[in-house]
């Protein structure tokens, strides 16, 4: 049995982007160089934030997987994802090879670059094949060693780019595995914060500065939840709502961001999407959204497809917390069909299998 402590992962999450940052909003503003949030959109911002972390905090408390017993299925999990982890390391490893230079100073050039070659080369649409059929794997076999090789290379590649996806996936599966081991639960949970602090201080050495303030270098420390907050109030006083509609290729945060003339850009949360989506119906939005999240994660617990869909879902949190609700509702709409469809094969093929098999002793 695979325990995976969804609503955990969900309110830790919750708490990092949308409540952490509301004390540090005016100090981080002043480090960005931006103007003083007026006190009602503030106002406003603070209640939406209270109010989808209050929901979500009602969403299941675990999911839980049950391994397969079919010797069929755990052989054939095992032969994919063994597949999937020499042909993802494979690719990953000769544009490592290709690079002219392994660190890069200029973390804006570093971005562009990074992006450029994940375009071209598809890595990220390759790489999220392999996390299913990682996940598929671990889903019918537990928690396994030689799992751990699938990240290896794709964290090497994105440090390169100081890009940090592929090693959230990795602490993400660490954290899973430990807590499903024999390891004491509040160890694991102290090993994985103190892993996050570390990287969050690295990052901190590498490209913030220390302030002369202690809550304005708080807040720099804090830039993945604090500068994404931003967006919030961005999304209030902007008026271009409609805008996403009449352009052919932009992201809602893109807009916010040169709303404000912040030329570092600003990364989006759930509830700064909704707000530019819905406008002024916004809080009944939230509010329906942050329900239908609670809903799903209820739906878990009486279907199979829908908690490995969960399990997908919870590698890709962060970035929903980045974006918002409709990548996560994205996300596990796609991988309900997906593993609906496999194992809905697996089923068939097993059954044939088993048939001749039978045949074959009758004869």
């Amino acid at each position: 049995m695979i325990l995976l402590p969804y609503r955990l992962i969900v309110t830790v999450l919750s708490f990092l982007y949308l409540i952490l940052p509301i004390p540090l909003s005016a100090s981080i503003r002043d480090v960005l160089g931006l103007p003083e949030i007026d006190t009602f959109i503030y106002f406003i911002s603070v209640i939406y934030c209270l109010m989808v972390f209050g929901i979500l905090f009602g969403v299941s408390k675990n999911v839980i997987i049950s391994e397969s017993k079919s010797t069929f299925v755990r052989k054939l999990s095992f032969f994919l994802v063994m597949i999937a982890i020499v042909l993802v390391n494979l690719l990953f490893i000769k544009q490592i090879f290709n690079q002219d230079t392994y660190f890069y100073f200029d973390k804006t050039l570093a971005h562009v670059k990074y992006n450029e070659i994940s375009n071209q080369f598809s890595l990220r649409n390759i790489y999220n094949v392999g996390l299913i059929l990682l996940i598929f794997n671990i889903s019918m076999c537990n928690f396994k060693g030689y799992q751990f090789l699938f990240f290896i290379f794709p964290v090497l590649f994105e440090m390169i780019f100081s890009q940090h996806n592929y090693l959230t996936h990795l602490l993400v599966f660490l954290f899973l595995w430990a807590w499903n081991s024999n390891l004491n639960k509040k160890y694991a949970l102290f090993l994985s914060v103190f892993i996050v602090t570390l990287l969050l201080s690295v990052r901190l050495y590498l490209y913030s500065s220390i302030q002369e303030d202690f809550l304005k270098t708080f807040s720099a420390f804090l830039g993945e939840f604090t500068i994404s907050w931003q967006s919030i109030p961005s999304a209030l006083s902007f008026h271009g709502s409609n805008y996403i509609f009449s352009a052919d290729e932009i992201w809602y945060s893109d807009a916010l961001t040169h709303s404000i003339n912040l030329n570092i850009g600003l990364a989006g949360n759930p509830v700064s999407e909704v707000i530019f989506y819905s406008g002024n119906f916004a809080f009944l939005s939230l509010i329906f959204l942050s329900i239908w999240m609670i809903v799903l994660s209820k739906l878990a617990i009486r279907s199979s497809f829908i908690a490995m869909a969960h399990f997908v879902l919870i590698f890709y949190l962060r970035d929903v917390m980045r974006t918002g609700f409709f990548l996560g509702f994205s996300i596990l709409i796609k991988s309900i069909l997906i593993f609906l469809i496999a194992m809905t094969l697996i089923f068939y093929v097993s059954k044939l299998k088993f048939n001749n098999t039978f045949e074959e002793l009758k004869i």
